[in-house]
């Protein structure tokens, strides 16, 4: 994938497929991307897309059957594990609980042979980077998870590697804990300006730390790019649906004010394009309006709602076509069960995808 300016990338993925004896499909498939020095990109997808096999594939974990790595401009396909200078987090974090916090932090140093002084300032250093003074000599199994967590992460920067590796580092760890974690660790990549590739299935996760983001289902790479990029210009359902919460409306085009959308009927709204066939609308159920309004497109009942505070998310029938929609707790009055209500959007709303809707989205409801 080419980069979009002059800046040469500094990560360069091309072609990587890795398929293990045994199994009938790739788990990766001809994957590639490029990755400027000092970004962050997030591997997401579901459990089983392939995203940790990448990691490892990069890290030099796991063989590569085809395709090329460069870092820095160095072909480093074949270079081994020990002499890839990447740091790695693992979901266990695999730390040595027979060891203290200190010898956990210095393991890396101590296999690439710097010792002594050089050593001890290093572990100091992150030590107090990664607020565990105090702790140094505290055994793994006396540290609560949080603690846990960055002393993995230390033990990874310890060695100062080209690329920091984070394989799902937060899955461990409590929802408001995990908030806490994830906000440190990038600031601190950005304050060190390290190169890092973040594997999450969490998509809250990966749009709030990311630089980039690299999509992937069933060992394919289904679209690379900012966040704002897949949540606005989603390049096909399986991201729409994964990356944020979707509607899909299958609709065919009638004329320049209006489109015809199964089970709804007639929806009169003007678009930019025009399109032969049917096609599937992708609209977010923030865009979604409730109220009486003479720019009203359709009207439906209201079948559940839910209260979180902050807004209220509503599934309201329209035709044999649920909809999701959310409203601000301050925006206009709430509805309730059973209410008819009308919902109206703009065309800028809604973006028009190129494949005609599967069975999987009709219904409407929130991905997961």
């Amino acid at each position: 994938m080419a980069e979009t300016n002059l800046t040469p990338a500094y990560l360069s993925v091309s072609g990587f497929t890795r398929q293990f004896p045994g199994s009938d499909r790739r788990s990766v498939d001809d994957v590639s991307f490029t990755l400027k020095r000092g970004q962050m990109l997030t591997l997401l997808g579901p459990s089983g897309c392939g995203k940790t096999t990448l990691l490892r594939m990069i890290a030099g974990l796991t063989p590569v059957d085809s395709g090329q790595l460069h870092v820095a401009g160095r072909q480093m396909t074949e270079t081994p594990l020990h002499a890839r200078n990447m740091g790695m987090v693992f979901q266990s974090y695999a730390l040595f609980p027979h060891l203290s916090v200190a010898r956990n932090i210095s393991f890396g140093l101590d296999v690439r042979r710097i010792k002594g002084e050089d050593s001890q300032r290093r572990v100091a250093e992150l030590v107090s980077l990664m607020h565990l003074t105090g702790l140094e000599n505290r055994r793994i199994t006396e540290l609560s998870g949080g603690q846990r967590q960055r002393v993995a992460l230390a033990r990874a920067l310890a060695i100062e590697p080209d690329i920091l590796m984070l394989d799902e580092p937060l899955a461990n760890l409590d929802i408001r804990l995990r908030d806490t974690v994830r906000t440190e660790i990038r600031a601190l990549q950005k304050r060190l300006g390290i190169t890092a590739i973040f594997v999450t299935h969490d998509q809250d996760e990966a749009l709030s730390i990311a630089d980039q983001v690299a999509v992937m289902s069933e060992g394919r790479l289904q679209q690379f790019g900012t966040p704002a990029d897949l949540y606005t210009r989603p390049a096909n359902r399986f991201v729409a649906s994964f990356v944020g919460r979707s509607n899909f409306i299958e609709a065919v085009w009638v004329d320049s004010k209006s489109i015809h959308a199964e089970g709804i009927g007639t929806l009169f709204i003007g678009f930019s394009e025009s399109w032969k066939g049917r096609r599937t609308l992708l609209i977010r159920p923030h865009r979604i309006r409730l109220g009486n309004s003479l720019e009203s497109c359709c009207q439906g009942v209201v079948e559940n709602v839910v209260y979180t505070g902050e807004r209220r998310t509503y599934l309201v029938r329209v035709g044999y076509v649920t909809l999701t929609v959310e409203q601000q707790e301050d925006q206009g009055q709430p509805a309730h069960m059973g209410d008819m209500i009308d919902l109206y959007w703009q065309a800028s709303d809604m973006s028009v995808l190129q494949e005609p809707i599967s069975d999987a989205f009709t219904s409407g409801h929130p991905s997961s």
